[in-house]
Parts: structure tokens; C-alpha cells; sequence
């Protein structure tokens, strides 16, 4: 689970390089949606925690590894599992891979 203590780390860091490049608008402005970000994040944690009956999203989840840096973590294939390859079908009246191909 990804802290409150490390959003905040993450949003001292985009301050900082914001104001680093304090005279670049463009940038300012990119760190400064990160800062949005990470502090809508820290709101609605609290709202997760305010009401444990709701599921935390997946995809949220790993936006924002992505975002303080973290490797998202992958599931493990399962060798027991329905593989969601498909394999093509060979007819043998079939002249190729085409749907138009008759």
C-alpha cells in the first residue's frame, strides 16, 4: 500500500523541481498537475478509509506507482489457467487470415 508519508515525499520533489525551473511556465506548470494529482489522491485515500466498504480501483492503483516510481507489480501466470491466446482457425475451405478472404 502506498503511504500518505510517501505522496507528500513525492509532492516535495515536484515542488522542488518546479522551482527549479521556476522561469520555464510550461514546466511549472507540468509539476504543478502533478502536485494537483497527488494531493486528489491524498483526499480521496481519506474518503477510502472514511468508508471501507469500497473497493480501491485497480487501474488508480497503478497510475500512481507509476507516478511515485514504484514497478507495478505483475500477476504471475497461472499454468493452470485458461490461456486468453486464441488460436486461429483453420478451415479447410479458408484461402487465409482475412475475414474477406473466402
Amino acid at each position: 500500500m502506498i503511504t500518505n508519508k510517501k505522496v507528500l515525499q513525492k509532492m516535495q520533489q515536484e515542488i522542488q523541481l518546479a522551482l527549479t525551473k521556476h522561469d520555464q511556465v510550461a514546466e511549472v506548470k507540468e509539476h504543478a498537475r502533478a502536485i494537483r494529482l497527488l494531493s486528489d489522491l491524498v483526499l480521496d485515500t481519506e474518503e477510502i478509509v472514511d468508508k471501507p466498504a469500497q473497493t480501491h480501483d485497480a487501474q488508480e492503483e497503478l497510475e500512481l506507482r507509476k507516478m511515485i516510481g514504484e514497478q507495478p507489480v505483475q500477476p504471475k501466470p497461472n499454468s493452470g489457467s485458461v490461456s486468453t491466446q486464441s488460436k486461429p482457425l483453420v478451415e479447410e475451405d479458408a484461402n487465409g487470415d482475412s475475414l474477406f478472404d473466402f
